[in-house]
């Protein structure tokens, strides 16, 4: 079982906030697998 959880504004405010959450043993041993994702966009100009 996995899942994604966060605020509207995309903080991660609890333990199990992130974009990948499994349990490997329903409801114990849950693992944030992947907190978040940041993006750069590269121009010519810059960032």
């Amino acid at each position: 079982m996995a899942w994604a959880a966060s605020t509207l504004a995309g903080m991660n405010t609890r333990r199990y906030h992130g974009l990948l959450t499994a349990a490997l043993k329903p409801p114990v041993r849950r693992f944030l697998l992947l907190s978040k994702l940041e993006e750069t966009l590269l121009t010519r100009e810059g960032r």
